[in-house]
This record gives structure tokens, sequence and C-alpha cells, in this order.
């Protein structure tokens, strides 16, 4: 009797592992990324600057509007104008402003979607041994 309530104890185990395994394969997350070049594309209002807890608030002066020709455009409110623009473009994960024709005045960004893609983060790393820290955009329409 022994014998059988084992059996059937191990047979439920191995019935209930077995379903686990195969429900945990199904939830395996959609691996499918979204282009960043089209993701940057539209209008980013600048919103924080700093470091994790450290977050300070900031007035957006203007937006910045990220064109699908590598073309930035920087809006200014008080004008009601665009007041420069230049070119960009992305590469693996980094971000590329570039101002000038020759590609020498270049800078260089460490970049982060989040937020259903409705907030970008921006960190210089082309400038070494300056201070600077993460700027914080939303998605504006």
């Amino acid at each position: 009797m022994k014998t059988k309530k084992l059996k059937h104890t191990t047979t439920i185990t191995l019935l209930l592992s077995l379903c686990v395994v195969l429900l945990g394969t199904g939830c395996e997350r959609d691996k499918t990324s979204i282009d960043p070049n089209l993701l940057i594309q539209g209008k980013w209002e600048i919103e924080a600057k700093g470091f994790g807890d450290d977050l300070r608030t900031c007035t957006a002066y203007g937006y910045t509007e990220f064109y699908q020709d590598s073309l930035v455009r920087l809006f200014d409110y008080e004008s009601d104008t665009f007041s420069s623009h230049f070119k960009y473009y992305i590469d693996n994960s980094l971000l590329y402003e570039i101002y000038s024709d020759d590609g020498s005045s270049t800078v260089i960004y460490e970049y982060e979607f989040f937020e259903n893609n409705r907030k970008l983060k921006l960190y210089i790393v082309s400038l070494i041994g300056i201070y600077n820290e993460p700027s914080y955009y939303k998605r504006i329409d």
C-alpha cells in the first residue's frame, strides 16, 4: 500500500512539474524591439537632470525635434521659432549629434528609452573629464 501511495505521489509531482514547465514556456517575452532610429523621431522636451534620487526638475524653454532624415531642430518657445539645427545618427547604443559639416564637432550620448518609449535619458560620453549628468526628456505631441 505504501508503494502504491508513493507511486501516486511521484506521478502527481511529475505531472505538476511538467505543467509548470509547459506553462512557463508560453510566458516568454516578445524579443522584437523597435528600431531606435524610429523611436527617437518626434518632439522631446527636457524634464529633469541628475542621478537617481537626486533629480532636479528643469524648465523647458523649447523642444528638440528629431526628423527621419537625420535632422534635429531646436524650437524656442519665447521666440516661437526654430533656433538651430544639426544632424544626428544612432549606432548601437550611442546617439551622435553632429554640429559641423566635417564631423569635427560631435557630441556622443548613451541613450535609453523608458516608460513605453515616452521618456528618453541622454548621458554625454564624449566629453571626458567634464562633469555631466543624465538629462531626462519626455515625448510631446
